[in-house]
């Protein structure tokens, strides 16, 4: 059961995946959506919402929204109903993948265009590594371990070429997280489960070195 205030920022994500065809929501939202299509238990309500667009889609959102520029983070911002928006344009930001290449593997569900499994990885990986001992970046570890879950062979595929060094070591440090225990609701057993699958999908991602870089851009 998810409460009035998520319900309220889903409903404005929808409204504007179909204004803005080309916006693909990624961050928290996404991974929400992805579990409550799979395994609806693990599905956890975000307090904000990120979004890519094309340079084509920045015009249509800047004649319905107010946005600011976000010179830190490389992105622009604006507020929708209380919550926050992020806004990552192309060739502009320092995300680690293509707008092109998350657009064309990217998804609708629920009628909200989001990035698929393996590209979520990469970018979640990328933020959690930025914001580690913060409290968004235990959301970030929780949301990891999410895709972890339930990312198919085809999701590990799309995450391969863009997995370094970095991300590999701070997934080994997963190994003994305590969020798999909180995602288990506290039971040992479940928490174990959840280590081992999460366990499969990290060998899957580091059977073969294909990684193109051992540094990324800073955000």
């Amino acid at each position: 059961m998810i409460d009035s205030d998520f319900r309220l920022l889903l409903e404005n994500v929808k409204k504007i995946s179909e204004s803005v065809p080309g916006a693909v929501f990624i961050g928290g939202v996404a991974v929400y959506l992805h579990a409550s299509q799979k395994l609806e238990r693990l599905a956890e309500a975000s307090h904000d919402a990120d979004m890519y667009i094309g340079l084509s889609d920045l015009t249509d959102l800047r004649d319905q929204e107010e946005l600011t520029q976000n010179r830190r983070l490389n992105k622009q911002q604006f507020i929708k109903s209380g919550v926050g928006f992020g806004v990552y344009v192309e060739k502009n930001n320092a995300l680690t993948i293509p707008y092109d290449e998350i657009l064309v593997e990217s998804k609708s569900l629920d009628g909200i265009n989001v990035a698929s499994l393996g590209h979520l990885l990469i970018l979640n990986l990328d933020a959690a590594i930025d914001r580690a001992g913060s409290n968004k970046g235990q959301k970030d570890i929780r949301d990891i371990i999410r895709i972890l879950l339930l990312a198919e062979a085809s999701d590990v595929d799309l995450a391969k070429p863009f997995f370094n060094d970095e991300h590999r070591a701070f997934v080994a440090s997963l190994a003994r997280s305590p969020a798999y225990f909180s995602l288990a609701d506290g039971n040992a057993m479940v928490a174990k489960q959840y280590r081992q699958a999460a366990s499969s999908a990290v060998d899957q991602l580091t059977e073969s070195d294909r990684s193109i870089s051992t540094h990324r851009p800073k955000r």
